[in-house]
């Protein structure tokens, strides 16, 4: 792992850490450590955020933490769950295992797992199944936005080999995506070797990981991006932006023109005024 990466992954595993058991808001229910299998029988678990007063069906919102694939857990973004149940919202934070113990396919199997369990228990938590959004920050958006588009492309789930659910994603958001894991950059001199063994040269593997293929940017729901400056893969959401727009595909583009907000900042930190300045527009317009 390249010295940027392991800092970063450092601080993201002292975050959760951190997060581990704060709780920042007196109106919100948390349902810690809710444990269920995953598709090889590993146990995986996810903390579960909710209102405490609110009438009817709630809308839903996946979160999927970041850490590149290396490092971290669900509560990275805990305190970003937080604020978005607080907002009316039921949040569910996934686990997935790290490429320390699994593929990147297998990682992706977890959040498929993940998605079987939300199915299973919206009703018992009051979450309303016909309005189900994904928030993904870094390797989280990179799971995030494949998974979603093999739920929608049989022959893409097949040739991953994934068992999806029946969850339906209504809109994603993504913060400072890793969506091309190949390629003359940072992630592709490090990941593919790593999270794709055994196929990481395969031509045909590499196509199907390529995000700007149809299987995947045709095979997405309606999506915001946002980036900065200070964003060390930026260059990413910036390319993946101009493909969705060269394919028609809806999506909304945040992009800050500051050298000071980091990497997946809206996660990093909810309370920079541009976060919370995204975390709104998602929350009471996008997500509606």
């Amino acid at each position: 792992m390249s010295t940027i990466l392991y800092r970063l992954a450092l601080k993201m595993q002292k975050k959760s850490q951190d997060n581990a058991l704060v709780t920042f808001f007196d109106n919100i229910d948390i349902f810690s450590d809710k444990k269920y299998y995953g598709y090889q029988k590993n146990i995986l678990v996810t903390d579960i955020y909710r209102p405490k007063e609110y009438a009817g069906k709630l809308p839903v919102i996946c979160v999927i933490h970041g850490g590149g694939l290396y490092m971290g857990d669900r509560r990275l973004d805990s305190y970003l769950c937080q604020v978005l149940a607080a907002k009316g919202y039921l949040v569910y934070a996934l686990d997935y295992r790290l490429t320390t113990q699994a593929s990147a396919r297998e990682e992706m199997s977890d959040i498929c797992a993940g998605f079987r369990y939300m199915e299973k228990t919206l009703d018992r938590y009051d979450g309303d199944a016909d309005r189900v959004y994904l928030i993904g920050d870094s390797a989280g958006a990179y799971l995030g936005l494949f998974t979603v588009a093999m739920h929608n492309c049989d022959e893409f789930r097949a040739r991953l080999g994934c068992r999806t659910s029946n969850l339906k994603i209504k809109k994603m958001a993504l913060f400072s995506g890793m969506f091309y894991t190949y390629g003359f950059h940072i992630v592709g001199f490090i990941y593919p070797k790593q999270i794709y063994p055994g196929y990481h040269r395969n031509k045909e593997f590499k196509k199907l990981m390529n995000p700007e293929e149809d299987h995947v940017i045709k095979n997405i729901p309606p999506v915001l991006l946002t980036s900065s400056k200070g964003d060390f893969i930026r260059r990413q959401t910036l390319r993946f932006a101009k493909a969705l727009s060269k394919n028609n595909i809806d999506h909304k583009l945040f992009f800050f023109d500051n050298k000071e907000l980091p990497h997946a900042f809206p996660a990093e930190d909810p309370r920079y005024e541009e976060s919370k300045k995204v975390i709104n527009y998602i929350a009471y317009k996008f997500f509606k």
